[in-house]
């Protein structure tokens, strides 16, 4: 049987910052991708430098600020 893979921009387009499901896919996708690819969080990354440069970086969901270096690193440890 072959199976499709899932394109993540279908999950973005989709997204819902108030779906409790949403946002544990996407803590849980998080963690799997530090466990397995932990390269590809490294913010020196490509897709990274494309995204920070469209949104201005990592926001905080609830307030819209942006978030400092140090913010990201306690949240990452929290997560996982």
């Amino acid at each position: 049987m072959i199976r499709e893979k899932l394109d993540l921009r279908d999950f973005f387009d989709a997204y819902d910052r108030g779906d409790p499901h949403m946002k544990a896919a996407v803590s849980e996708l998080h963690c799997q991708i530090l466990r397995e690819a932990p390269h590809l969080l490294d913010p020196k990354i490509t897709w990274f430098e494309y995204w920070k440069g469209t949104r201005g970086g990592k926001r905080n969901l609830k307030t819209g600020f942006p978030e400092s270096d140090a913010n990201l690193r306690d949240l990452n440890q929290k997560l996982c």
